[in-house]
């Protein structure tokens, strides 16, 4: 079909139709841009208030871990206090077995993670068990421990119920690093210290297996050194490093990582604890958060780093779910319209179903004509005059009516009044009208009056001047709703069988409603 006859069949499209058109267009477009600007303004407020509260989070989960792995400890440490306050255990030899006993009885609790136990006092007596492998034996000291540092600050202790949390440090006797953690009392005029050893692999496996972002990295850091326990954790049993020096990078030896760059950027800030930060590296952006490894016992701070775009990616999969909803309530609206359209889609879908030929020239027409009436095709001689009565009859008129109504109903097709069965060019001047805008009027009432304004945007016609005669040209395309020809109190209904049309019962109309309209 050509351009020019597109544009007169969508120019015909029912308002109705080009109203949900648009509305579905709209909604579309409104979702598009809505989606966009959220995603825009979730990205913006991740890196405001979503990626610094989830950074902080994160740091007070690695400092709860840290706390819950040493809580276990802790109360057994002051258990065995209390049992050697009331001399339930002692550095007596008359009361070695008894004390072996009690300590064997809480060091093999597995899950506490303990590697060692101490029981020594200001004289330099010491009782000491560790651990090879799965055994406990008791052995004795190649040093002195009232020398180590952490037995000089637990005879510090003021508060009784205090414990000490040692730094990090290599145990002499298995050439490991870990943690001390101790307590004293005083018994007579003598103190004493008792304290459990806890490896640092234990401790860095319980502490790690929480969930950070993808690429986070869990940090320690002292005196210009780093300790990244991610890192640690991943290493297999027999690759963990021996001493503390091992377990520790000096800064100065990791130039141009993001951990240095982490370290840069917080004291430039001022080394501010539990508040997020953020800075650059290698062209991309971090966020950071230091604090006290444990509030008050160490001189070591914990740090979560993660890259922001790790972070975003969290937020977008949230959008992710927004899409999903997004669309479900867009196929919602969409199944909606279609139901609220169906009927008036069958017209986009059907618009050049037929052609017609209201835009033919005269050749054309000739054409047409000589092809005869068909199931698409019906000639008529006079709109409303009776030949052989030589006067204007109803009946004549509503003949016209039928046929349209037919093609309506049914695939279309292309009424030619002024043209009698067998071909000849009668002409519409029979019909008596002055001029053809007289005509046209007629026709165009005869319409409305007939067959109603809703079948208005299936029809066009014009008049044709064919062998200097002039010819009513009528084409119809099929109707989104059924058409029914109204005369006097009377209703029916046709459609097109073969070369001519068919009025339907009632039943008949019935089904064959439900079938092409329903």
């Amino acid at each position: 079909m050509a351009q020019t006859d597109r544009s007169q069949l969508l120019s015909k499209i029912s308002p109705k139709a080009m109203q949900g058109i648009l509305m579905l267009t709209s909604i579309l477009l409104v979702l598009v841009v809505m989606t966009f600007a959220w995603l825009y303004q979730e990205t913006a407020r991740a890196r405001s208030e979503s990626i610094p509260r989830q950074i902080h989070q994160q740091t007070q989960q690695l400092q709860q871990r840290m706390a819950t792995f040493f809580a276990p400890i802790a109360d057994e440490l002051m258990a065995l206090r209390f049992m050697a306050l009331n001399r339930a255990i002692s550095l007596d030899d008359s009361d070695a077995a008894m004390t072996a006993l009690a300590v064997e009885a809480t060091t093999q609790k597995q899950s506490l993670g303990i590697d060692g136990f101490v029981l020594a006092d200001t004289q330099g007596r010491e009782n000491k068990w560790i651990k090879t492998g799965d055994q406990w034996h008791s052995v004795k000291s190649a040093y002195d421990v009232r020398n180590k540092p952490w037995f000089q600050r637990a005879l510090q202790l003021t508060d009784p119920n205090a414990i000490l949390w040692s730094e990090i440090y290599t145990f002499h006797s298995r050439q490991k690093p870990g943690v001390t953690v101790a307590q004293s009392y005083r018994l007579a005029d003598t103190q004493y210290v008792i304290a459990f050893d806890i490896a640092l692999g234990d401790f860095v496996d319980f502490v790690t297996d929480m969930d950070i972002a993808p690429q986070g990295q869990l940090l320690l850091y002292r005196d210009k050194k780093i300790a990244d326990l991610k890192q640690y954790a991943a290493l297999p049993t027999d690759a963990l490093p021996g001493q503390e020096e091992d377990f520790w990078k000096d800064l100065s030896d990791m130039k141009g990582s993001v951990s240095v760059s982490a370290v840069s950027a917080w004291v430039k800030e001022g080394a501010p604890l539990g508040r997020a930060l953020t800075f650059s590296h290698d062209k991309e952006t971090y966020w950071a958060e230091f604090d006290q490894q444990m509030p008050g016992r160490s001189k070591s701070q914990i740090a979560v780093l993660v890259p922001e775009s790790a972070m975003i990616q969290t937020a977008r999969r949230a959008a992710i779910w927004l899409f999903a909803a997004a669309g479900i309530a867009l196929m919602g609206v969409v199944v909606l319209l279609a139901i609220l359209l169906r009927k008036q889609s069958r017209l986009l879908n059907e618009a050049w179903s037929y052609v017609g030929h209201v835009s033919e020239n005269e050749p054309q027409l000739l054409a047409t004509i000589a092809t005869g009436e068909n199931n698409q095709l019906e000639f008529k001689s006079t709109l409303r005059w009776h030949l052989k009565a030589n006067k204007a009859a109803k009946e004549i008129e509503i003949a016209c009516m039928k046929t349209l109504a037919a093609f309506l109903n049914s695939e279309g097709g292309t009424l030619l009044v002024g043209v009698e069965d067998n071909g000849n060019i009668l002409g519409i001047e029979q019909d008596g009208f002055p001029n053809d805008d007289k005509f046209l009027l007629h026709f165009n009432n005869l319409l409305k009056q007939h067959l109603g304004l809703e079948c208005a945007p299936f029809v066009a016609f014009e008049i044709k001047h064919i062998e200097g005669k002039s010819v009513l040209v009528v084409d119809c395309r099929r109707s989104a709703s059924p058409v029914f020809v109204t005369h006097g109190d009377k209703e029916d209904f046709y459609i097109r069988v073969g070369p001519g049309s068919r009025q339907l019962s009632t039943s008949e109309v019935l089904a064959y409603i439900h079938d092409h309209f329903g």
